[in-house]
């Protein structure tokens, strides 16, 4: 029989905290792209959108396609309390503009839809 679980009543800045260290703990290549030891730095919301702020592991190894992931993963959970809301992404404090060794480039503030234009293959 199913458990009735409780509305999260946490204000949406706490559950998209909450969120992206749950997605920063996953062991890595089960359910997240990113490296292990990310860590997140700081979560602020303003007026204008979302600051995240992670740590350089964030920006280690892999190829594009895994850049890809990794980028798409950050913005879909920053953005699951409103959808709509622009992401500025950094690393240990600093705008990221070219995401790893293969040079992925990024429009900063990112929303998903602008990830799905620049990063998503049209449909067919």
């Amino acid at each position: 029989m199913p458990q009735n679980i409780p509305p999260n009543n946490d204000p949406p800045e706490v559950q998209t905290e909450r969120a992206l260290k749950t997605l920063l703990a996953a062991p890595n290549n089960q359910i997240s792209a990113i490296p292990p030891n990310t860590r997140l730095l700081s979560l602020t919301k303003t007026a204008g959108g979302i600051n995240v702020d992670l740590s350089v592991q964030f920006t280690e190894g892999g190829g594009s396609q895994s850049m890809i992931a990794r980028l798409g993963q950050i913005v879909y959970t920053a953005t699951s309390t409103d959808p709509n809301l622009p992401v500025r992404l950094l690393v240990e404090g600093d705008p990221l503009t070219v995401l790893g060794g293969e040079g992925v480039m990024i429009s900063q503030p990112i929303t998903r839809k602008q990830f799905e234009t620049d990063f998503m293959p049209p449909d067919r």
